[in-house]
């Protein structure tokens, strides 16, 4: 797996940031095409990732590359790494040495970036904290009031400007794989129509927006929304009620329980008070 980046800063232009590494990654994959040829490849699988942190938007390319088994892949490495910082400074960009690393044999590594289960494992430890923050964290933050993750996220979605967070190429072709178009099940389809004839009127159960946030919030100290979907099965929209309104209760409650209460604010204001004049030589 190839992983790209360049230097990035907060105070900079986000835009120009993922820009310059998409037109970087360009020109490397063009000088490149006779060094892929050498080891074998015939495809890649590239995705890109962009967390928001103390420097910004950290916009970089994770790239799964096929090559052939037996293959000594140093002297590519060595040709990749030059070819990419030419790249990079080619587009009026910045990179040390971590701007390109290779890690052999890491297919599990790779996909376990775009496993769900490990999205939502490390979404709020502390190494997460530290690598930056993903768009849905940032909405998330935004959502229960905070204004700098709001900024950040409309910042950051400005400058994906919609671009492809994974793209594959032509390797399903090449290995023989049928696409989604090109799937062709006749028995199933015939079976996918009886189920939806026989299937009940699908039911819409509404709530207000604001009481979804508070029952499915990060910090609640049950699983909201396993809850409301479990609840949810039957289409009983007063089930999905109850269990909405019990959710948000004990949200507000637990809420409650983290506050400061009145005694401990005149606790600290009194501290505050006597300290005020104290003075440390």
């Amino acid at each position: 797996m190839m992983t790209f980046t360049m230097s990035h800063s907060y105070e900079g232009d986000w835009t120009e940031s993922i820009n310059r590494l998409h037109d970087a990654y360009k020109l490397f994959d063009k000088n490149m095409s006779r060094r892929y040829k050498a080891i074998g490849s015939i495809g890649k699988l590239k995705s890109l990732e962009a967390p928001i942190g103390n420097n910004g938007i950290h916009g970089h390319l994770h790239v799964l590359l096929t090559y052939a088994s037996g293959v000594d892949m140093s002297a590519f490495e060595v040709a990749a790494r030059l070819e990419w910082e030419r790249a990079v400074k080619q587009v009026g960009g910045h990179c040390n040495e971590r701007g390109f690393d290779l890690k052999l044999d890491a297919m599990a590594d790779y996909l376990a970036k775009h496993d769900l289960a490990h999205e939502m494992s490390s979404h709020d430890t502390k190494q997460a904290r530290k690598k930056g923050l993903s768009l849905v964290q940032l909405l998330d933050r935004a959502a229960r009031g905070d204004k700098k993750s709001s900024a950040e996220w409309l910042r950051a979605i400005e400058a994906l400007q919609g671009r492809r967070r994974f793209h594959a190429g032509d390797i399903a072709s090449k290995l023989g794989i049928p696409t989604c178009s090109e799937w062709e099940d006749e028995e199933h389809q015939s079976e996918l129509i009886e189920h939806n004839a026989n299937a009940p009127e699908p039911v819409k159960i509404t709530y207000s927006l604001r009481d979804h946030l508070r029952a499915t919030a990060i910090d609640h100290p049950r699983f909201g929304l396993a809850l409301i979907l479990r609840a949810a099965r039957g289409g009983d929209a007063e089930k999905v009620w109850s269990i909405v309104n019990k959710l948000c209760d004990e949200y507000d409650a637990f809420r409650q329980s983290q506050a400061i209460t009145p005694e401990q604010q005149i606790e600290e204001r009194l501290f505050a008070e006597v300290g005020k004049d104290i003075c440390f030589d």
